[in-house]
């Protein structure tokens, strides 16, 4: 999985048609188990731009672009992805006083009893 197969949604022109078909995505790459947001890909390569991280103008194109679809279970994946990654944010700032370039998902994973 890579955030960027789902960039196309922000241009607003693709049909709800594929709205069923990139929420089957997240869903089968396990994205929604992550409630520290939307894993920037899931290669485990050590580098900043791959797993654990989430980057957040990726986090906007993926939610605004599911929102644009104007599908029910799109729309809801997205409300459930942003609500995430407030989340997340919300509790870094909280915990450590500032916000950050990047979250590492994995972190956040614990506080999962809190929503």
């Amino acid at each position: 999985m890579r955030t960027s197969n789902l960039i196309i949604y922000i241009c607003q022109s693709l049909s709800g048609h594929y709205a069923s078909k990139t929420t089957q995505y997240i869903n089968d790459e396990g994205i929604r188990t992550y409630l520290g947001g939307i894993p920037t890909s899931l290669d485990l390569t050590r580098e900043q731009w791959d797993f654990p991280n989430a980057w957040p103008p990726l986090q906007i194109i993926v939610i605004q672009g599911l929102m644009y679809t104007n599908d029910t279970d799109a729309n809801n994946l997205a409300y459930e992805l942003a609500q995430n990654w407030v989340y997340a944010n919300h509790k870094g700032y909280l915990e450590a006083n500032e916000m950050f370039e990047k979250v590492r998902i994995q972190y956040f994973i614990e506080f999962a009893s809190y929503f």
